[in-house]
């Protein structure tokens, strides 16, 4: 028996009927706790070697479904190259600006994309602003709502889109100057014990029958495009996951019913 290990004893009260075998059975497998008595009509030998059958039998299952949700779960987080057409639109908060607020989000009304690779989700642009005269932005904040309009050339028949995106503008811009206008976006944080398949910047999203990680490579400063990515998993349906568990469970039924008849 290797130390630490959890086990069942099974303590017959009639010991001189198995004089000849183990008086104890101790099993390495799920932790129950206690001892458990067996009546003397329960005190068998075949008992136990039921016993030891139903739990190989119930191992086995454990085992199946583990190896059958694996592969679910590797197959869920394995990349599909799909076409979609999308458009964004942004606004810029009045919050944290000196001077007059003259940066705005040019969008797309339908731009296109490839998944797994980078494309542009638009960027910030300055209006009118006199010569020398400058604004600073410190922490203001703004959003991006991007909607995917087709995928494959076909409306999705389910789109949880538009998502919003969020962060805030810092720096300044100065009429005839470069701009100095740093651009950062509120980050999801993922729990590091079970990370995404894929980086995202927000929860993943349904479009169709995919589900969507969306991140961004380049945040956009100084006015330059934001390059964001969408990778693309096939999305595994509800009954898929209820099937499995279906399936386990009539495998421990049809373990049950051979202990009984191996019993009888």
């Amino acid at each position: 028996m290797v130390s630490g290990a959890h086990f069942i004893e099974l303590v017959c009260p009639h010991r001189d009927l198995l004089e000849q075998s183990t008086a104890s059975l101790r099993l390495d497998v799920v932790k129950f706790g206690e001892t458990d008595s067996l009546p003397p009509s329960e005190c068998q030998e075949d008992t136990v070697l039921n016993v030891t059958r139903f739990i190989g039998r119930a191992s086995n299952v454990l085992f199946i479904t583990g190896a059958i949700l694996a592969v679910t779960e590797n197959s869920e987080a394995s990349p599909t190259m799909v076409d979609e057409t999308f458009g964004t639109t942004g606004s810029v908060g009045t919050e944290g600006v000196s001077g007059a607020p003259v940066v705005s989000f040019q969008g797309w009304n339908d731009g296109s994309l490839t998944s797994g690779t980078p494309f542009d989700l638009g960027k910030f642009v300055v209006g009118s602003l006199p010569q020398g005269a400058s604004t600073t932005y410190t922490d203001t904040p703004f959003t991006i709502s991007f909607a995917i309009n087709s995928l494959n050339s076909h409306a999705p028949s389910v789109n949880e889109t538009p998502v919003v995106l969020q962060g805030w503008l810092n720096g300044k811009v100065t009429g005839g100057e470069a701009p100095d206008l740093h651009v950062n976006f509120n980050i999801l944080v993922a729990n590091p014990e079970t990370p995404p398949p894929f980086d995202r910047i927000i929860p993943p999203f349904r479009t169709g029958d995919y589900s969507n990680y969306l991140t961004i490579r380049s945040n956009g400063d100084d006015l330059t495009p934001i390059q964001a990515e969408i990778n693309v998993t096939q999305a595994v349906p509800e009954p898929g996951t209820f099937a499995v568990f279906a399936c386990a469970a009539s495998l421990i039924i049809g373990s049950r019913r051979s202990t009984k008849r191996d019993r009888e």
